[in-house]
């Protein structure tokens, strides 16, 4: 009897191994045979198989190599307690569908792992599951409608801004252009459907895209979308690119956009010209009610690294913030402005050429040469005062700029003045001594060429004072004058112009001032 057990057991072996080399083992399943001898002589065999485990039930066989390309909303969470059992190299995320699938073997009860059916030979096409699912839950779909239950509790949309770069900055229209992307994401419950494994159900829990456009009339678009745009706009958000929205399996909508934004602006610190950090307010929202409007959690304002290296103005400091009442969320930007120009186009030659007019004076030149000199002076810094004057806008509010190319002009013109007071006072004398002659000559006659009479005595200033020493004095005055004037200029640039802020624009507070 103990031979033919042991006989028994050689030929179970010899079955397997003629099975396995047979091909009728599956790659991914294990065998284990376990063979017993106890003291009475029986044997007890123990077969268990791990299969596809959780993926791949009734889906064919499993991809193990495939990366996972999609994850449910919440990521991996509920991968937290098998952490310690993933190997090392995936712990930064890159999980394949064999490393999830080892999680769950058979006889561990499993989680919900319809989203992987794509790790999977027998899943159906992505292509005709999209297509069941836009069938379905665009069915009987209303656009027009706002996806909210009651007016107190709105639709919350969140908002992210990336910035890109400034594309135009126009002080003399008060407005800023720029490039960047807008991400607005909320919840349609409408949207949503549950994983039907089916062929002609809804057999995809990958997202799925539907138009959406921000048109009067939502002619183009599937979907609701919120009326977001730019409050204080030229050109808004409906100029912008639009992109398909992205819709997952449990109703989020994901809509990204692209393009250039114009708004119009404060002008913030304009008055310190061209020592300013020029400040503007990008407010966002809509006045429609029924929907909130949030920063993105992650970040409501990106900024990237790229700049221009031809730009006029640098971004230096950039703040995301919201209303407190849902209505709107705004973006403070401030730019540094590229000074260079300024100094060497327009500071620099008006101060050479005020400093050539005073030094006039000093040279001895005759009067009409140096009027001639001075009036090329004063308009040459006239035509910088055009220049200037292009640039800015016309305001109220005192530019540094203008009030610094203004005293220059102004210095000039006292030189042009003086100049000006000496040749008329030179053109009076010149009359005076032609008279003086013409009574001479006279008297001569008179007197038959006899004795020369007594001279008569002059009192007049204009006939007696020095113009060398009105040069100097004028001279030494303006000079003095003129360093004054630079040295008050460039010590008080940060207390020109009109000091707004964005105080009233903080988190939290209603949005209710100008743009």
């Amino acid at each position: 009897m103990r031979m033919m057990k042991e006989a028994l057991t050689k030929l179970l072996l010899l079955l397997f191994l003629f099975a396995q080399a047979n091909g009728q083992e599956e790659t991914n399943d294990t065998l284990t045979v376990d063979v017993d001898v106890s003291a009475s002589g029986t044997t007890t065999d123990s077969v268990s198989s791990t299969g596809n485990g959780c993926i791949c039930e009734g889906l064919g066989d499993l991809i193990p190599d495939s990366l996972v390309a999609y994850y449910p909303p919440g990521g991996l969470d509920f991968l937290s307690e098998y952490q310690d059992s993933l190997p090392d190299e995936t712990m930064d995320g890159k999980y394949t569908c064999g490393d999830i699938q080892d999680l769950f073997l058979s006889g561990t009860e499993c989680p919900d792992l319809s989203w992987m059916s794509y790790c999977c030979t027998g899943a159906p096409a992505y292509t005709s599951c999209a297509q069941n699912v836009r069938k379905q839950v665009l069915n009987g779909y209303d656009k027009l409608v706002i996806p909210t239950k009651n007016q107190n509790d709105p639709t919350k949309v969140t908002v992210q801004m990336t910035y890109q770069t400034v594309t135009d900055i126009s002080e003399s229209k008060g407005s800023i252009e720029f490039f960047g992307w807008l991400v607005l994401a909320w919840h349609d419950p409408r949207l949503a459907w549950d994983y039907d494994p089916s062929p002609n159900g809804t057999c995809t829990v990958l997202p799925v895209n539907a138009r959406a456009e921000k048109q009067q009339g939502l002619k183009d678009s599937e979907i609701w979308v919120p009326e977001f745009d730019l409050m204080n706009q030229i050109s808004g958000v409906s100029g912008m690119t639009g992109q398909l929205a992205r819709v997952t399996n449990d109703g989020n909508v994901t809509w990204f956009r692209q393009g250039r934004l114009k708004a119009i602006c404060q002008m913030v610190q304009l008055g310190r010209i061209p020592f300013d950090t020029l400040g503007c307010q990008m407010i966002m929202g809509s006045q429609k009610s029924g929907v909130a409007y949030e920063l993105n959690p992650t970040g409501g304002l990106l900024v990237s690294n790229y700049a221009g290296p031809y730009n006029d103005f640098r971004l230096v400091h950039a703040q995301p913030g919201y209303s407190s009442n849902g209505g709107a969320v705004f973006f403070d930007l401030q730019y540094e402005r590229g000074t260079s120009f300024y100094i060497q186009n327009i500071l620099l030659p008006v101060a050479i050429f005020t400093l050539c007019s005073i030094g006039t004076m000093t040279i001895g030149v005759g009067a009409f040469q140096t009027c001639a000199l001075n009036f090329t002076l004063l308009l040459v810094t006239v035509a910088q005062r055009i220049a200037v004057s292009h640039m800015l806008p016309v305001c109220n509010e005192r530019l540094w700029l203008v009030d610094f190319v203004s005293g220059s002009f102004y210095f000039i013109v006292f030189v042009l003045v003086e100049t000006f007071f000496k040749f008329i006072v030179l053109a009076h004398r010149e009359h005076r001594q032609t008279q003086a002659s013409a009574a001479a000559m006279a008297q001569d006659t008179e007197d038959g060429g006899g004795e020369e009479g007594p001279k008569q005595a002059d009192d007049s200033w204009l006939e007696t004072f020095s113009f060398r020493k009105l040069d100097v004095y004028c001279s030494t005055l303006a000079f003095s004058a003129y360093v004054l004037f630079l040295i008050l200029m460039f010590s008080t640039n940060s207390k020109w112009g009109s000091q707004l802020s964005f105080a009233t624009m903080k988190n939290g507070t209603d949005i209710t001032s100008p743009y």
